[in-house]
C-alpha cells in the first residue's frame, strides 16, 4: 500500500510538474505571440516593398528588366506611351482652354473626351495594374500636373485626367507610390 501510494504521490507530482511547465509555456507563448506577430507584420512589410520594388523596376525599364526580345517588354512600353501621349493631349487641351479663356473672356473647354487603348485593357480599368502606368508617368516623365485614372461610363471606360489636389488614391496605391519614392527616388 504504501508503494501504491507513494506511486499515487509521485504521478500527481509528474502531473504537477507537467501544469507548472504548461503554464510558463502558455505564458511565454502569450509573450512570444506578440513578437511574432510583429515579426509577420516586419517581414509583411519587406516582401510588400520587395514586390512592389521589383514590379516597378519593370515599369521603368522593361526591356532591361524582361529581356530585349520580350513581348510583354513591348506591350508595356506601348501601353507608357499611350498614356504618355494621352496626358500630353490633355496637357495641351488644358494649356489652350486656359489661353482661350483669358483672350475670349469666359469662352472654354467645358469636357475633354480622350479615347486611349488602355481602356479597353482590364488590367488597367480594374485589374488594378493601372498604378504602375501612373507610377512611370509620374517619376519618369515628370507629368505632375494632372493625375490619371479611369471612370466607367455607359459606353465602357474612359481616360481621364484630374489636379493632384482632387486626387484620391484608391486600396493601397499611396502606399504603393510612397514605397517607389522611397526606393527609386529618394
Amino acid at each position: 500500500m504504501a508503494d501504491n501510494i507513494q506511486d499515487a504521490i509521485s504521478a500527481f507530482s509528474d502531473k504537477l510538474k507537467k501544469i507548472s511547465s504548461f503554464s510558463e509555456a502558455v505564458l511565454k507563448k502569450n509573450v512570444s505571440e506578440d513578437k511574432i506577430l510583429e515579426e509577420k507584420i516586419r517581414h509583411s512589410a519587406q516582401v510588400l516593398r520587395a514586390n512592389v520594388a521589383n514590379t516597378y523596376r519593370i515599369y521603368k525599364s522593361p526591356f532591361a528588366a524582361l529581356g530585349k526580345n520580350s513581348s510583354r517588354a513591348a506591350s508595356i512600353e506601348a501601353d507608357e506611351q499611350a498614356l504618355f501621349e494621352a496626358y500630353s493631349l490633355f496637357e495641351g487641351a488644358m494649356e489652350l482652354n486656359k489661353r482661350a479663356g483669358e483672350k475670349n473672356g469666359g469662352t472654354h473647354i467645358s469636357k475633354v473626351e480622350i479615347s486611349s487603348p488602355l481602356a479597353q485593357k482590364s488590367c488597367y480599368t480594374s485589374g488594378g495594374q493601372f498604378i504602375w502606368l501612373f507610377l512611370w508617368l509620374y517619376f519618369e516623365k515628370n507629368c505632375r500636373e494632372y493625375f490619371p485614372y479611369f471612370s466607367e461610363r455607359e459606353k465602357g471606360w474612359e481616360l481621364c485626367f484630374k489636379s493632384p489636389a482632387n486626387f484620391l488614391f484608391e486600396g493601397r496605391e499611396k502606399e504603393v507610390f510612397e514605397i517607389v519614392k522611397s526606393e527609386f527616388y529618394s
